[in-house]
């Protein structure tokens, strides 16, 4: 956290190989935080991992799991859609681990009351191994009918050469996508998993 403090716009804080227990790592200025890779820098979350209040942060190249303590309601990476866009992860191995430990979702986009439409940002190259349902958990802006049309565009949450495997909690839902939010997703593998974009609006 310290070195998240000192951090000015545009800097990497790298953090190094090693294990260790996370919780309410904050990334509130446009920085990126980079691990030495996913073999190498192993978090366990304890509460939210990492938690996004920035436009531009940037999280990548280290592993998430769950463990024995992880419990249901904890979350890998959290994204206060109301404070940020032009987010990324990319890079990351989020799992269950091996045996599964459930927990509660892996990238969770929302916000307190109705959402705005910063929601969005990139998730890329991503290994989402044995995950619960609902893993990926974001909503939109919920005046879609009087939008306009923004496919292509940047007003939108993109899902990029991901894997996404089923964990052993009930359901196997990948992305939960509620209140038009609106996605552009390419080139996914998915095993034992689906897209479920739904809303009333």
């Amino acid at each position: 956290n310290r070195a998240i403090v000192e951090a000015a716009a545009g800097d990497t804080v790298v953090v190094p190989p090693g294990t260790a227990e996370w919780g309410n790592v904050t990334l509130n200025k446009p920085i990126t935080l980079k691990g030495s890779g996913q073999a190498s820098t192993i978090i366990t979350p304890r509460g939210t991992a990492v938690t996004l209040t920035s436009s531009r942060a940037v999280v990548r190249d280290f592993t998430i799991t769950s463990d024995a303590r992880t419990g249901p309601q904890d979350v890998m990476i959290n994204v206060a859609n109301d404070k940020c866009d032009r987010w990324r992860v990319t890079g990351m191995k989020l799992t269950g681990g091996a045996p599964y430990h459930a927990f509660g979702r892996t990238v969770y986009c929302n916000a307190p009351g109705i959402a705005t439409n910063d929601t969005y940002g990139l998730i890329d190259n991503c290994n989402f191994l044995y995950v619960p349902n609902e893993s990926i958990f974001v909503r939109g802006p919920c005046n879609s009918w009087a939008t306009e049309h923004s496919l292509g565009g940047p007003a939108n949450l993109f899902l990029e050469n991901n894997q996404a495997t089923a964990g052993g909690s009930r359901g196997n839902m990948w992305v939960d996508a509620n209140a038009n939010a609106r996605i552009v997703a390419r080139y996914n593998t998915l095993h034992e998993m689906y897209f479920d974009n739904h809303g009333s609006w």
